[in-house]
């Protein structure tokens, strides 16, 4: 038998599974295809990249497959790099089965030739002992949400087509009395949309009306003693490494292979040039705080000191036909229409010399802090309309200030507050102050008449926040909040993020969003947050609460504390919809890794999310 091949393609009939050859091929064509969107490259792929001093993501598609492939690997539905040994003495040449040897194995084929076109088969009847029993390879086992209706086996295909190393889990009952279980792994080297289904020849719009190359592989959990002795750790080829190496070296890595000391002179007055910046700064801001301390210490006990509104940030804006006027800041407002200040706080259970103390600490720093200096808002200029929401400790409000909606946070004022919890809510405004970014709401300014009344003033979002625009529970909390065009933007930032020894064993206030090794009472790291973000990007995507689908085993709704068990011990993440896009559900699933250390870091994150 013959198929329709050429001196520039690799045998179609089964006698050939060399899919780097046909890539080569192809790429030598000057054929182009997409780059693989792997969620991880294997270490052993990595390997030989570092060794040939290639960056995978430079790579072109046709190369990334030849690659992946000669390597030993395939890849998932779900774009993650599978496994692949071969058994006895064959390569990664030959897995695949001419028609031959799927005949001598019991199993019967369609033969789906046409008239003057290439020579094409697939499979029909074939049991899995049958598949399995005939391999030439294992796969490495794994979950795919995806069903496959398409044969296991075929051959025929595309002369000039550039194949995918494409990995399917087939697992089926079989329906003829037995009830016995099948689990077959396949590599078919076409894409699902160019694949024809079960029982079904391809068509002129399926892959060019050829057939596709498809072959099986035993899985993992298959496995007799005869196949463990017989598994071989794939090599990669040589001829491989110096075709990458020879037509990709604009994919090779950045190396120092000598310095020109040219590049001294730029590089001496950059950094003179920054030494003078660093020191300007930091003579700037001695002189802002030597200024600050002396305007405090000069300040009368009997008179509070006042500074005049501070500007909008910038991103608190409106462009729309909601934009607000600027505030115009009256001439009437100075230091002598304030009446005398309360310079004192009550603290329960303190004495007096450490209540004194404790007040004259939170007060140098709401007047010397470089990033609320400016930015003092009159207790008297704010409205405060109606009550958002209150906790244990504080409360949120809308408030009027200068004719725009406003939303201020404040300590509770039906209780007297301790020390502490002031001065932590100090140090709150002051780290929100000091951030500044499109996506975080925006400080407007800090108030108070006494220290009971400490307010923070920042952005108000009327749309509320983003659970209760996707319809969720309103008593859960939420920190991301939407504006009036449905633009995301966080807000709440504790001071418990800004302590390095912070383990937040205290409490958790949204558990359901809280990586397992906080809920485990672990250090808090920057990989919690990654996490965090992954059950975010569920919510958005089946709009619905964490972990809403879990019940137990006996199908009852499971209870909060038993869904933080599963989560605390790895057997149960967010779940996302058939309808996810792929690229979303990819980046979700690997936020949400149960190991802090193979989730991606915010920067690799950001690339995720733009693609790269």
């Amino acid at each position: 038998m013959s198929t329709d091949s050429s001196e520039e393609s690799i045998e179609l009939d089964g006698s050939s599974s060399d899919l780097a050859r046909q890539l080569f091929y192809r790429a030598k064509a000057n054929d182009s295809v997409n780059q693989l969107e792997l969620n991880e490259v294997p270490d052993t792929v990595q390997s030989r990249l570092d060794e040939l001093h290639l960056d995978w993501n430079k790579l072109p598609g046709l190369a990334q497959r030849a690659l992946l492939w000669d390597s030993g690997f395939g890849y998932t539905s779900q774009n993650t790099a599978v496994q692949i040994w071969t058994l006895g003495n064959h390569s990664m040449a030959d897995l695949a089965l001419t028609l031959d040897e799927y005949e001598d194995a019991g199993c019967v084929p369609d033969n789906c030739t046409e008239s003057n076109g290439p020579i094409t088969y697939t499979s029909r009847y074939c049991n899995g002992d049958q598949m399995n029993g005939v391999a030439k390879c294992v796969i490495e086992e794994f979950v795919d949400d995806k069903s496959s209706h398409s044969a296991m086996w075929g051959v025929g295909g595309n002369p000039n087509g550039a194949p995918v190393p494409r990995i399917v889990r087939h697992a089926w009952v079989e329906d003829q009395g037995s009830n016995i279980s099948y689990v077959v792994m396949a590599v078919h080297t076409a894409s699902l949309e160019d694949e024809p289904g079960y029982s079904a020849c391809s068509t002129s719009s399926l892959n060019d009306g050829y057939g596709v190359v498809a072959f099986p592989c035993r899985p993992t959990s298959n496995l007799t003693d005869e196949n463990k002795a017989e598994m071989k750790v794939v090599k990669g080829s040589q001829w491989v490494s110096q075709w990458l190496k020879d037509d990709y070296a604009e994919a090779a890595k950045l190396e120092s292979n000598g310095f020109n000391k040219l590049l001294l002179i730029p590089i001496v007055c950059g950094a003179i040039l920054f030494v003078l910046l660093v020191w300007l700064g930091v003579y700037c801001k001695k002189k802002r705080r030597e200024k600050a301390r002396l305007d405090f210490e000069d300040t009368s006990p009997g008179i509070r000191p006042y500074l005049p509104p501070p500007p909008l940030p910038k991103s608190y804006e409106q462009k729309d036909s909601n934009a607000r006027p600027t505030l115009a800041v009256s001439e009437d407002f100075t230091a002598s229409s304030y009446t005398a200040a309360d310079q004192t706080i009550q603290f329960p259970g303190y004495g007096e010399d450490y209540a004194s103390s404790g007040s004259n600490t939170i007060m140098k720093l709401l007047l010397t802090s470089e990033f609320l200096l400016g930015r003092r808002i009159p207790l008297e200029s704010l409205t405060f309309v109606k009550a958002l929401s209150k906790g244990a400790s504080g409360e949120v409000w809308v408030c009027d200030y200068a004719g725009m909606e406003v939303a201020a946070k404040r300590l509770l004022q039906i209780k007297e507050h301790k020390a502490e919890d002031v001065n932590e809510f100090a140090q709150e405004i002051e780290l929100n102050a000091s951030l500044e970014h499109p996506n975080i709401g925006a400080f407007i300014g800090v108030s108070w008449g006494s220290l009971n009344n400490l307010t923070m003033v920042i952005e108000y979002f009327p749309a509320g926040d983003l659970q209760r625009y996707l319809k969720k529970n309103a008593d859960l909390l939420s920190n991301v909040l939407l504006t009036r065009q449905l633009e995301a933007k966080v807000i709440d930032f504790g001071i418990s993020r800004s302590r390095l020894d912070s383990t937040m064993t205290g409490g958790v206030g949204t558990p359901f969003w809280t990586a397992p090794e906080i809920l485990e009472g672990r250090r808090y790291t920057e990989q919690a947050d990654i996490y965090s973000f992954g059950v975010v990007l569920s919510e958005l995507d089946t709009a619905k609460i964490p972990f809403h689908d879990f019940k137990l085993v006996d199908g009852k709704k499971a209870k909060p504390f038993h869904i933080l068990q599963e989560v605390m011990i790895g057997t149960l993440r967010p779940s996302f919809s058939e309808e996810c896009p792929p690229r979303i559900r990819r980046v979700g699933v690997v936020c949400c890794q149960h190991d802090p250390a193979r989730r991606p870091t915010a920067a690799s994150l950001v690339r995720m999310l733009q693609g790269e």
